[in-house]
């Protein structure tokens, strides 16, 4: 063979040998890195797009979609506050009266009336009216405006009586049937059944707890012992029990409570509080009805609240055979027999609420600095 003759196709089967050796070494490992890098590349532009879709999520990356909900939120929060605003401002308590006379004696003669209305009216529909209902509205002393007792005031009696008719009023109505048995003298006959109205029978306490500014004008022992202090400071009471329950404890202005512990401190909302404990005698089944009716009567403008439900037997399980009551076959009211179960004794606590604008501008007021002691 002629090396020189076939040197020129030597040259390139050795050019072409090392082109591929040289492919082999390096092209795959820079074919690697470049898909590796297009991957992480890849991933980290769906992991921005995700971020950015979440737009209003935790932990997300912030856009202009931010913004758009964080407005729309501030709007939603703005229309919920005049919303509880306006909601608050219409809780008042309705003491309109016809024909309720200004003047001190034509009032008197007009609160006799009102008596003897409600009177009338719990004598007809069967309810038996506490034996203080008289005192209760008013029979005696004279109204006083100028009188420093506020409870001789012609506003403060026309608010009480307004309360006590309301009171009056609902537990005068009838709430379903109640099912009871007939006495028959033949014990192997089937008893038949028979259903009674069911409703309140008597209306033994109606306590009123005045709120904190009305208590505070009083001055007669009676009425601040009849009041037991404020209705504020009852819910508070209430508030820090079920927080001691609780376990837990906060320091404030409050200051000490009886036990001794840190009392929590309460931002003072724009509202007074009216509290009733209204204690009647009622068939079980009607006692939760009764509730409803008292909870959401118009009088209140749906601003009470039911804070409190008790019920205890108003009679024994067993009354005594010797019982007078028992002397005559059938229904025993106010007992417990085989012909009808005795009412119970119920007690429901109500709070009612009243928007009160001082207190309101008082919370929105800025706060008062802290006065610095002066040095010495």
């Amino acid at each position: 063979m002629d090396f020189k003759k076939n040197l020129f196709w030597i040259l390139v089967i050795v050019i072409v040998l090392a082109g591929v050796g040289l492919w082999a070494a390096m092209v795959p490992s820079v074919e690697s890195d470049t898909n590796k890098l297009r991957n992480d590349c890849k991933a980290k532009a769906e992991e921005l797009k995700k971020l950015a879709d979440q737009g209003g999520k935790g932990d997300s990356l912030p856009n202009s979609k931010h913004v758009e909900l964080a407005n729309r939120y501030s709007q939603k929060l703005t229309e919920q506050v005049d919303g509880l605003r306006k909601d608050w401002e219409s809780r008042k308590l309705d003491l309109r009266f016809e024909n309720a006379p200004t003047q001190s004696g034509q009032f008197d003669i007009w609160l006799s009336e009102m008596r003897q209305k409600i009177t009338k009216q719990a004598a007809d529909t069967g309810l038996q009216l506490p034996s203080d209902a008289e005192k209760l509205m008013f029979k005696e002393p004279a109204t006083d405006d100028n009188s420093q007792r506020i409870e001789l005031h012609r506003g403060y009696r026309l608010r009480q009586m307004a309360i006590i008719e309301e009171v009056v009023g609902i537990l005068s109505r009838k709430y379903g049937k109640l099912q009871v048995l007939k006495f028959l003298p033949d014990k192997d006959t089937p008893e038949p059944q028979e259903q009674t109205e069911a409703g309140a029978l008597a209306l033994e306490r109606l306590s009123i707890t005045l709120p904190r500014g009305l208590s505070q004008a009083a001055t007669s022992a009676e009425e601040k012992s009849s009041a037991g202090g404020t209705s504020e400071g009852r819910a508070r009471t209430v508030m820090e029990e079920a927080l001691r329950r609780s376990g837990t404890r906060g320091a404030g202005p409050a200051g000490k409570t009886a036990a001794g512990t840190a009392a929590a401190s309460f931002v003072e909302l724009p509202y007074g509080v009216t509290s009733l404990d209204i204690q009647f005698v009622a068939p079980l089944a009607a006692v939760p009805a009764i509730a409803k009716a008292l909870e959401s009567s118009n009088r209140w403008s749906g601003a009470a609240v039911v804070s409190r439900i008790e019920y205890e037997r108003n009679a024994p399980p067993y009354p005594a055979p010797t019982d007078a009551k028992l002397a005559k076959a059938g229904p025993a009211p106010g007992l417990n027999t085989h012909y009808q179960e005795g009412p119970v004794r119920a007690l429901v606590s109500l709070d009612l609420y009243e928007y009160d604008e001082a207190k309101a501008k008082a919370a929105a007021a800025p706060p008062t600095p802290p006065k610095k002691d002066a040095k010495k």
